[in-house]
């Protein structure tokens, strides 16, 4: 039928075509716009102290994580969601206290962000 070259073609093409078929549907199922204009907008609460505003807006940004949660798990490695719980978990007891380090929090928070609803991120 085929002679082992040949199939082994076929089955590194396969391959190739399973991998772009998972990562463009994961690129298409994650959160990124969502997320993303949600973080810029509580960083822009954040910059102007509108703290209620602020923690409204991380409540949202929350909700959004968790509405969402299974599908970024299977798009990345614990890694990356360990690192934006806790940055949440972070940038929540800095706004909810009023503090300026509340924005370094917030840039910690749009880069994992990024990480967490990339498929596939990168080291």
């Amino acid at each position: 039928m085929f002679d082992r070259t040949d199939m082994r073609q076929y089955i590194g093409i396969g391959w190739l075509m399973a991998f772009a078929a998972l990562w463009l549907s994961l690129w298409a199922v994650l959160p990124r716009q969502e997320m993303t204009a949600k973080v810029e907008e509580l960083e822009q609460n954040v910059s102007h102290k509108n703290w209620p505003r602020a923690e409204q807006n991380l409540a949202e940004l929350e909700e959004t994580y968790q509405k969402n949660r299974l599908v970024m798990q299977i798009a990345n490695s614990a890694e990356e969601i360990v690192v934006f719980r806790e940055r949440l978990g972070e940038a929540k007891a800095l706004v909810k206290h009023q503090q300026e380090g509340a924005l370094a929090a917030i840039g910690a928070i749009k880069q994992a962000a990024k990480d967490a609803t990339d498929p596939f991120p990168g080291p």
